[in-house]
């Protein structure tokens, strides 16, 4: 009975250890995440090795407490008492910070669920009043509880060898075709497609829109058309951009948001016709965040690249890391132990060097050119403004306070964004003779006034708010400003390209 007493500690203290660091790395259970962190054996072992040392910090802290109470009784039903606390607690913390990063509470409700005396109360007082009121049914809902995930934490160990591994890849700009198409003159016909994420019509050019405070969008619309009724092919990012990108595929075309979905997953080479298969007199460029473009586009252009969350959650990275996510609590009590790791600046830096390959392919590619780039702003982090990075950064890219805010302060950022790239295109004589497509790949879905709304019920719905996107298009020549109010959709505009392309 001891030996089998003594094993059931172990395994308590590594369910407990396993539940702690959940958090940090639940992400990869999703095929899509794994693609984005680029996955590999090495996360796996960090975070096997993680839950096996926290697990034996935990076991070893509780059988130096009891060995302190052998000899008191009281303390020893204090040490119990105190045990069970820390697994409820365990318990309650994994649970709050999946809904936290899982952005699956509004905004308001989060809010007050990040403060400190929030935090307080369901972490330490509330477990600590159950434990003193009721401690043989605390204790009993602690095995049980435990009990049940004790084959989901076998399952999380086992499964993640049957993951499949990605490389990083170099953003490096195509050199060689800057090299080839650099004394050559400046094209006349040229198409540049900018898709922004998670950009709502309405923020913008609702009644309550932004527009007056994007000088450089209101200075495009003057020879550009503002479709205020366009809607995207899909409320994700993995849905709508490939629907989008393979819009001349008739077949593509006919797959269900699963299906498509599941093709994205597979990150094998579809081999449907894309908008730049019938393009062969343009060098085409595609950039962009997350998904694998060559799994779509790859050998129907000349340049195709991706970049990834490769370290947007560091704690894969090593152990020590992982277990440093354990200590971040004492900062609550102005103890700094290390500086908080702003883990999310690596979609900054991604966006930064997309955004300068965007600017070299304008003003470096002096041939025909068939360019489209997706830009991870405005989404999260929020951690933009007109100047570029914020001076001050929110823990976890958020102030859930304050989104509205910072959403609006992205904003500002696309703004800066579009300014360079026309400017770019004007520098370089290609702005006149130019298609300019921008758009969205789907509307801002951490909108306080959406977060209730039914994903699938929107995917479904083709005029869904969540899919309601700004989309400007600037012809070749055109000079004057017009609007449109009919609906239009991201995935039927290759006929604005065709004439372009001739």
């Amino acid at each position: 009975m001891r030996n089998r007493f003594q094993w059931n500690e172990v395994l308590v203290a590594l369910l407990a250890a396993y539940m702690a660091l959940l958090p940090q790395f639940y992400l990869i259970f999703s095929p899509m995440n794994r693609h984005s962190l680029l996955w590999n054996r090495g996360y796996h072992y960090a975070i096997l090795s993680a839950v096996l040392i926290l697990a034996a910090i935990y076991w070893t802290g509780y059988k130096l407490l009891q060995k302190g109470a052998r000899n008191a009784p009281v303390l020893r039903h204090v040490v119990t008492a105190l045990a069970v606390v820390a697994l409820i607690g365990i318990l309650v913390r994994t649970v709050v910070s999946l809904l936290d990063r899982g952005q699956v509470l509004p905004s308001h409700v989060q809010a007050i669920l990040d403060l400190r005396v929030s935090k307080a109360i369901y972490y330490l007082l509330l477990p600590g009043v159950a434990v003193l009121f009721r401690p043989d049914r605390c204790r009993r809902f602690v095995r049980a509880t435990y009990s049940i995930l004790a084959p989901v934490m076998v399952i999380g160990f086992v499964w993640p060898l049957t993951f499949v591994e990605f490389k990083k890849q170099d953003l490096a700009p195509p050199a060689a075709l800057f090299e080839r198409y650099a004394e050559a003159p400046v094209a006349d016909r040229n198409i540049y497609i900018f898709m922004f994420d998670a950009w709502t019509h309405d923020v913008v050019f609702g009644e309550q829109g932004m527009l007056e405070e994007m000088p450089n969008l209101k200075e495009l619309l003057r020879t550009a058309t503002c479709y205020h009724r366009a809607y995207s092919g899909g409320t994700l990012t993995y849905i709508s951009v490939p629907r989008f990108l393979l819009q001349t595929d008739k077949h593509f075309a006919s797959l269900s948001p699963g299906e498509v979905a599941n093709l994205t997953y597979a990150r094998k080479a579809i081999g449907a016709d894309s908008i730049f298969t019938h393009a062969d007199a343009f060098v085409r460029v595609v950039s962009g965040f997350g998904l694998s473009y060559e799994q779509f586009v790859g050998s129907s252009v000349e340049h195709c690249s991706s970049f990834h969350a490769h370290i947007a959650m560091p704690q894969f990275a090593n152990v020590k890391d992982l277990l440093w996510t354990q200590m971040a609590w004492v900062r609550h009590f102005g103890v700094s132990l290390r500086p908080e790791p702003y883990h999310y600046l690596v979609w900054a830096e991604g966006q930064k060097k997309m955004h300068r390959l965007a600017l070299d392919v304008i003003a470096k590619l002096n041939a025909p050119t068939f360019a489209f780039f997706h830009y991870y702003v405005p989404h999260w982090p929020y951690v933009w403004n007109r100047e570029g990075l914020k001076q001050e950064l929110p823990e976890n890219g958020v102030r859930w306070s304050h989104i509205v805010e910072d959403y609006r302060d992205n904003l500002r950022y696309v703004d800066t964004l579009l300014g360079e790239i026309t400017g770019a295109l004007k520098v370089a004589g290609k702005f006149d003779g130019a298609l300019l497509i921008v758009m969205a790949d789907h509307a801002w879905r951490e909108d306080p006034e959406v977060l209730s709304l039914d994903t699938a019920e929107e995917e479904a719905d083709p005029q869904s708010r969540l899919k309601h996107v700004p989309l400007i298009i600037k012809e070749p020549y055109q000079h004057q400003a017009a609007e449109v109010n009919t609906p239009v959709y991201l995935t039927d505009l290759y006929p604005f390209m065709e004439p372009s392309l001739r």
